[in-house]
């Protein structure tokens, strides 16, 4: 599991791929991919997690992304305290199992391959 506080900006025609069991989880900030750049996930859990402690920001403050995969939508969980907003594949059930990696050990339920990039036509 990678944790950044802050935010992760792919942006300028730039590719990021991550590989790992848990995804990226990131913590307090938001993640940004513009509609040159390209956001690919490839882990066995959830590929990207918005850790919000204040359990107050909507999806706009901790997402700004060009478009998801198909059949998968944004969603938040309340859980330890904290909201985690992730994608899933639609009808999926999300939830957060466990606490002994603060503030989650994982969540079941979420994408963990995808790739995030705006569709061209």
């Amino acid at each position: 599991m990678h944790i950044y506080n802050g935010s992760i900006n792919v942006k300028n025609n730039s590719t990021l791929k991550v590989s790992c069991k848990y995804g990226v989880y990131i913590y307090g900030g938001k993640l940004t991919v513009d509609d040159t750049s390209t956001l690919q996930t490839d882990a066995t859990s959830a590929g990207i997690v918005v850790v919000d402690p204040s359990e107050t920001k909507t999806q706009d403050e901790v997402l700004s992304i060009p478009d998801i995969p198909y059949n998968t939508n944004i969603v938040s969980v309340m859980a330890n305290d904290h909201k985690f907003w992730t994608i899933a594949k639609i009808g999926s059930a999300v939830e957060v199992v466990g606490n002994n990696a603060d503030p989650a050990d994982d969540i079941k339920g979420a994408l963990g391959k995808m790739t995030i990039k705006k569709e061209r036509i």
